[in-house]
């Protein structure tokens, strides 16, 4: 199973890139919203989620855990597959669905594109017991951020342990940029 993917972008398509990693091209899916600010050239660390199916494998790119842990329990959910998991990830802000989800507002969960008001009761119905609104609204800001400075460490030339090991002295609640320049400078 492929679980992480760093390599340079090749091509980008409206719902996909194509990843040079070692002379291999790579089709990931995007599925997270902020992987549409890398360009054709650009480098690149993603987590992945490979879809196995009996005709095809599918990957599916995301910029940090929290988010292909997320996607994990969509998709556990009856009626939602990966391309609607997808789509969900990349038409919503995670927190809210997230929180919507933990609370049980349908009205938040239905606002997302492509999800309908029965798909909505079903994700929250198999979903809230999975998710903690205590942790959801603590740390899922500080998890994303720690995550994309592991991730940005990563493609600067550091191991995953290395960039763990580094992030672990330097204050949580300081931006992404600041993080890395902190560690830069150890």
């Amino acid at each position: 199973m492929i679980f992480y993917l760093e390599g340079f972008i090749l091509n980008v398509f409206s719902d996909f890139f194509v990843i040079n990693v070692s002379g291999i091209g790579y089709k990931v899916y995007i599925a997270s919203p902020k992987l549409f600010s890398f360009n054709v050239s650009d480098k690149i660390s993603l987590y992945i989620y490979q879809n196995l199916k009996e005709d095809s494998s599918d990957l599916f790119g995301f910029s940090n855990i929290s988010e292909r842990e997320f996607f994990e329990k969509l998709i556990s959910v009856k009626g939602v597959g990966p391309k609607s998991a997808s789509s969900i990830l990349i038409g919503s802000d995670i927190n809210i669905l997230k929180e919507g989800i933990a609370t049980g507002d349908v009205n938040i969960v239905s606002k997302i594109k492509g999800i309908g008001k029965k798909t909505a009761e079903r994700i929250i119905l198999e979903l809230a017991g999975k998710l903690n609104l205590e942790d959801i609204l603590k740390s899922d800001n500080l998890k994303d951020v720690s995550d994309e400075a592991i991730g940005a460490l990563i493609s600067l030339g550091f191991s995953e342990k290395e960039a763990k090991d580094s992030l672990n002295s330097i204050d949580s609640n300081l931006s992404v940029e600041d993080q890395i320049k902190q560690v830069l400078k150890k």
